[in-house]
């Protein structure tokens, strides 16, 4: 029968095992695709229930708020981020008064007309757009 410690040690050496693997999907993740911003986020170690790492951790992301302060990347990032929501608001405004306008069962023919390819549904979405937008 094995001792406790030596079943510790031999979890222990298999999830170190484990992690090592985890690491080395992240790096060949990471070389799949380049960041617009160039930045490489770093793969930093950590252990919560030993407290290592921590520091490191804390680093790297000063290290990035570092990278973000060059060259004004954080408003940036935040102009991109707010330009993308901005569109999806947009469309989902867009959208609720179309729908409002369509109703139901309006909407419900009209895709009957498409699935019968009575209609094109390109040309049925400009015709849609164009009557939201004269409202």
């Amino acid at each position: 029968m094995a001792s406790t410690a030596n079943l510790r040690s031999r979890r222990s050496l298999a999830q170190l095992h484990a992690l090592a693997g985890v690491e080395r999907e992240i790096r060949a993740l990471q070389s799949l695709s380049v960041r617009h911003d160039g930045w490489t986020p770093p793969i930093v170690k950590t252990v919560a229930s030993e407290g290592t790492g921590v520091q490191e951790l804390a680093a790297a992301v000063a290290e990035y708020e570092s990278y973000l302060q060059k060259e004004n990347r954080a408003l940036k990032k935040n102009v991109e981020n707010w330009q993308e929501r901005l569109v999806e608001m947009l469309r989902d405004t867009m959208l609720e008064k179309a729908r409002a306008q369509l109703g139901d069962g309006n909407l419900t023919l009209l895709a009957a007309e498409v699935a019968e390819h009575k209609r094109d549904p390109y040309t049925l979405v400009e015709e849609l757009a164009a009557k939201v937008k004269s409202k």
